[in-house]
């Protein structure tokens, strides 16, 4: 008799909320002023932080909140004379905005919006002065928008980002490993995610402590200056 044969299960996505992205005083003002679209001074409003800041969590979550249509760098640079309407009286959120190729496509979707009412958010690691903007308009309307940046985290936000990052690896770090990971990994948001994923794979069985800790870094010296003790 045949072993009937098994197909993979796919379970949906949890749709994302406010209620999951880690909020401090490192990020909260910004944040939450991309988060009110209804009471920005101009229809267009710019969001920067630095790798790893969860920019693009934020823009699904933005999305979600007030049901808005994102957008990847590669979609605007695709974007068709007919989808400029369709989006210019409604919310759109733009990742990464500064990797969009097509200045004309970009300057037509904030042409479209600022016309009809709807509002753009633009988010990136760097600011629109940064940007390859060589058309005039597009310059001068980016330079327009408000601009809020996210800053380098807190403490709380690196313990809140160690405890969600082990979380999501069915780890748990103790307070002591967590003191030790912060003078490692300094106030940045790039290294959480690669540091916490080393000690995963690397710890096996033993009790993750300080010296364990230790010992699997600097083996990967790779993944961050190690410095002096």
């Amino acid at each position: 008799m045949k072993t009937p044969r098994q197909l993979p299960l796919k379970y949906p996505e949890p749709r994302l909320g406010l209620k999951d992205f880690i909020l401090t005083e490192a990020n909260r003002g910004p944040v939450e002023s991309a988060l009110r679209p209804d009471v920005w001074p101009y229809p267009v409003f710019c969001l920067i932080g630095p790798r790893g800041a969860g920019l693009s969590t934020l823009c699904e979550i933005w999305a979600e909140e007030i049901d808005g249509v994102l957008l990847r760098a590669s979609d605007v640079n695709a974007l068709k004379p007919e989808a400029f309407e369709d989006l210019s009286s409604g919310r759109v959120v733009v990742d990464e905005a500064d990797a969009v190729t097509n200045e004309q496509a970009l300057l037509l979707l904030i042409s479209a919006i600022d016309r009809l009412g709807g509002r753009l958010l633009l988010t990136a690691h760097n600011p629109p002065s940064q940007w390859r903007a060589a058309t005039k308009d597009l310059a001068s309307r980016l330079q327009a928008a408000p601009l809020a940046q996210i800053g380098p985290p807190d403490e709380a936000m690196m313990r809140a980002r160690l405890q969600a990052v082990s979380k999501a690896q069915f780890m748990q770090i103790p307070k002591a490993v967590e003191d030790y990971l912060l003078i490692r990994i300094g106030l940045r948001y790039d290294l959480v995610t690669s540091t916490v994923e080393a000690l995963s794979g690397a710890v096996g069985g033993r009790e993750l402590t300080v010296p364990v800790a230790r010992e699997i870094l600097e083996h990967q010296p790779e993944l961050f200056d190690l410095g002096d003790d």
